[in-house]
């Protein structure tokens, strides 16, 4: 049977919240909450999730009140209690606060948001795609850039400049490849005509836009993706592709 998850939050726009934050927050290591920080959601971590992933709803206020409430957006949360993605307003028709359910399916799940403000409602679809994880740099996991230059220098030169390469114990960037043009089969035969938002790392964006472009293994090593940035590449049936925008920053 599949699981009814109603993710619980918090802000600290009156006394009663401010209780009910103190007594969850006591009963953190019993029930599995984390306060991710002060003024915004309480997210219970659900272990039990083949996905492994909760959403919260945020409506951040500078003091806590409702007179510098800032636009609201939802997290995407990991088993470990990271941010993983946000949804905000412009990327969905959702406008904050809300009351969320989220109808768990395993590696999948159907979101149903009800806007407060508007009373309207809003379905997101979330998937979790193993193919669009990112690279897995073996024995590199962990080190900086110069820690790996450092700990195999001859190794890591060939990897800069071959993508074929492996690093030790690790999965080569044409390997990546492979399963991201998986992914991008898949994503576009199952979702035809509409604009499906893939949250992912590096290596497989720089490559999806790689696929989209037709371009040559070198573009992994000249193209620069920021953190949190956000592009866009279109696929139609027939195999052309079109990269509308790459790196924007903007809403930062």
């Amino acid at each position: 049977m599949s699981q009814i998850v109603i993710p619980i939050y918090f802000d600290y726009a009156s006394t009663l919240c401010y209780v009910a934050w103190r007594i969850v927050g006591q009963l953190e290591p019993e029930l599995g909450f984390t306060a991710l920080w002060k003024g915004v959601p309480i997210a219970l971590r659900n272990y039990l999730q083949k996905g492994g992933f909760v959403l919260v709803g945020s409506v951040p206020t500078k003091d806590g009140t409702s007179a510098t409430i800032q636009p609201g957006s939802l997290l995407v949360i990991n088993r470990s209690g990271s941010q993983i993605a946000e949804w905000t307003p412009t990327m969905a028709k959702i406008n904050g606060p809300w009351d969320l359910t989220i109808f768990d399916q395993g590696d999948h799940a159907k979101v149903f948001v009800s806007n407060v403000l508007d009373g309207t409602v809003t379905r997101l679809d979330v998937s979790v795609d193993d193919d669009l994880i990112e690279t897995d740099f073996g024995a590199w996991e962990g080190l900086t850039f110069g820690e790996a230059a450092e700990r195999d220098p001859e190794l890591h030169r060939r990897w800069l400049r071959d993508t074929s390469i492996n690093p030790p114990d690790g999965e080569s960037f044409d390997s990546v490849a492979d399963r991201v043009r998986r992914a991008k089969a898949r994503i576009t035969n199952e979702h035809s005509g509409e604009t499906v938002l893939v949250v992912s790392h590096v290596t497989p964006i720089k490559t999806m836009l790689r696929l989209a472009l037709d371009a040559g293994q070198g573009i992994l090593y000249r193209l620069h993706l920021d953190l949190a940035s956000l592009s866009i590449a279109e696929f139609y049936p027939d195999g052309v592709a079109s990269v509308r925008l790459v790196n924007q920053t903007a809403y930062l």
